[in-house]
């Protein structure tokens, strides 16, 4: 799995997620399954194995939430009262695979109940606006 991103807040197992706080400095992926014994789910999460630099340079942090209320991020666990929260909020029906992309204006860019390949994921954020800009600045500092 892959260890993306930092959290805010201290607590080991209890830690909480805000969208909000993210918004403006990280683009969000969130998986939901049923369990982590998906198929679209694992092959979904394969998609990124090996994408870490990828993942990283387009400030992704990818959150895989679960029925049974378990939320991990990369290999911490979240409080159990984030995936329920964000179930509602993004009207996740049950048994329901969906890979929702949120851009760093907090908007949802990608809402998907199929397994979505990485490139496509890239290819879409390397598209907007802002990660245009992103990637002008970058290419500028290098020179």
């Amino acid at each position: 799995m892959l260890l993306l991103g930092v959290l805010y807040v201290a607590g080991g197992a209890d830690m909480d997620f805000d969208l909000e706080a993210f918004q403006w400095k990280n683009r969000i992926i969130l998986v939901f399954a049923p369990s982590s014994n998906s198929e679209t789910y694992k092959g979904q999460m394969q998609e990124f194995e090996g994408q870490e630099d990828g993942v990283l340079d387009r400030d992704l942090i990818i959150l895989e939430l679960f029925e049974d209320w378990e939320t991990r991020q990369g290999h911490t666990s979240l409080s159990e009262r984030v995936a329920p929260r964000l179930r509602r909020q993004f009207e996740v029906g049950e048994g329901e695979f969906l890979l929702i992309l949120i851009g760093k204006d907090g908007t949802v860019k990608l809402r998907s109940n199929h397994l979505v390949a990485a490139s496509k994921i890239f290819g879409l954020i390397d598209s907007m606006p802002m990660r245009q800009e992103e990637m002008r600045r970058k290419q500028n500092s290098i020179h």
